[in-house]
């Protein structure tokens, strides 16, 4: 089944999330992604969770015009989000699947309960090594590292 992203009004993504799974039972997946921030309050660091697409939630379903409406009838929903070069052709539906490789590429990353953790990183010179979490084997693709104690500096 293909994945489609929703954009919904921010702060509202679990009312949405729990609105579709009661008007849809199983037929409809939700994925409403997370991660874990370090924020340091007071000088004590504490981990925090915040969305990883504020105003978004990506759904998994076979999507039919009648379900199109259906979703669109949801409070606080706005509209299915057109992927790449879809968006700017008006002779196409008003929604286009998102590509597997683009929506597997965030499942590899994400745990069970929707959130991004992170990973242990060993930094030696220029080269990293991933000692665990969702980035391990994924060495050649991370571009820039930024440390905890860099965004506790930021605070």
């Amino acid at each position: 089944m293909p994945w489609y992203a929703l954009f919904v009004q921010t702060g509202e993504e679990e009312k949405v999330e729990k609105l579709i799974e009661k008007k849809f039972d199983q037929s409809i997946q939700c994925l409403n992604p997370k991660r874990i921030v370090p924020e340091k309050r007071q000088g004590v660091i504490t981990k925090s969770t915040k969305l990883l697409f504020p105003g978004y939630l990506f759904l998994k379903l076979e999507l039919t015009k009648k379900i199109y409406y259906e979703l669109l009838d949801i409070p606080k929903v706005y509209y299915m989000v057109k992927y790449g070069r879809d968006k700017k052709d008006s002779s196409l539906s008003y929604f286009s699947s998102i590509p597997d490789n683009e929506i597997n590429w965030l499942l590899t990353l994400i745990n069970k309960n929707d959130t991004l953790i992170f990973s242990d990183v060993l930094i030696n010179g220029e080269d990293i090594i991933v000692l665990s979490g969702p980035l391990v084997g994924l060495e050649s693709k991370i571009k820039k590292i930024k440390l905890i104690r860099e965004r506790e500096e930021h605070q």
